[in-house]
C-alpha cells in the first residue's frame, strides 16, 4: 500500500465570513495566513484530489482483481513449490466458498466487475441500479472478502 503524505490536512483550510466578505486562510507552521480565493481553491483542490485518490486506492486495495488468474489465483510466481500450490488451491477454494455465500445480486455484481471487468456504470445500466448503488455493493463485497480472507492474506503489510 502506498504511504500518502499530505502537505495539508482538513484543519489546514479555514474560511471566515464577516459582513458579507469571505476571507480565506491556509495553515502554515501552526499559524493561519490569509490568502487569495484563487490560492485557497487551488490548494484545497489539490488536497481533495490527493485525498480522493487515497480513498479510491484503499477501496480497491482489498484485492486487485485484474491480477487474478484462476490458474494461479493471487500468485504470479513462475515456479511454485508444492506448498505454494496447496496454499493457492486452499485460498481459491475459500474465495469460491465466500462468493457462494453472497446473495444473487452480489454474486452477479462480483462476476460482472471482477470477472468480466465491466465498469460500475455499465453494471448499473445492465442491472437497472444506480451507479452509487453498485459502488456501495462493491465496497460491501470487498469488505466481506477482506474480513473472511484476513487469516489467509497479510492485507496490512
Amino acid at each position: 500500500m502506498k504511504d500518502y503524505k499530505y502537505d495539508y490536512s482538513r484543519k489546514s483550510f479555514k474560511t471566515i465570513e464577516k459582513d458579507g466578505i469571505t476571507k480565506y486562510y491556509l495553515r502554515v507552521n501552526r499559524e493561519y495566513i490569509e490568502v487569495s480565493e484563487d490560492v485557497f481553491k487551488v490548494c484545497r483542490s489539490s488536497y481533495d484530489k490527493a485525498r480522493h485518490t487515497y480513498q479510491m486506492e484503499v477501496a480497491k486495495s482489498v484485492l486487485y482483481f485484474e491480477d487474478i488468474d484462476l490458474a494461479t489465483f493471487f500468485v504470479s510466481i513462475q515456479q511454485k513449490s508444492i506448498l505454494d500450490e496447496i496454499i493457492i488451491h486452499d485460498l481459491y477454494r475459500r474465495v469460491i466458498e465466500i462468493i457462494d455465500e453472497f446473495d444473487e445480486l452480489n454474486r452477479t455484481i462480483f462476476h460482472l466487475s471482477f470477472i468480466e471487468k465491466k465498469s460500475t456504470r455499465d453494471i448499473g445500466v445492465e442491472l437497472g441500479m444506480s451507479h452509487a448503488g453498485v459502488i456501495y455493493r462493491l465496497k460491501k463485497i470487498r469488505k466481506i472478502l477482506r474480513e473472511k480472507l484476513s487469516n489467509y492474506l497479510p492485507f496490512n503489510e
